[in-house]
């Protein structure tokens, strides 16, 4: 079954306000939903890299027609 999915909509915000609202729905989130960033600064992919290494997620990008997008994704627990 596949996860719910939060969006993170950071178009037109310049770091770190991207990889904040990030980290501020993994935070809000159960432990179990996909989080959909959408940013449009060219640091966001670095710095939500790091991200999803410290709270142990996955950051793959997608093709999305809204822009430069990735999916966090948790780990499962071992």
């Amino acid at each position: 079954m596949p996860s719910a999915e939060i969006l993170v909509d950071a178009r037109g915000l310049r770091c770190p306000w991207p990889v904040l609202r990030a980290a501020k729905a993994i935070r809000q989130s159960s432990g179990h939903e996909t989080i959909r960033v959408i940013a449009d600064d060219p640091m966001a992919a670095k710095e939500l890299a790091i991200l999803a290494r410290e709270r142990n997620h996955t950051i793959e990008p997608v093709d999305d027609v809204r822009g430069p997008s990735w999916l966090l994704t948790p780990n499962a627990q071992a």
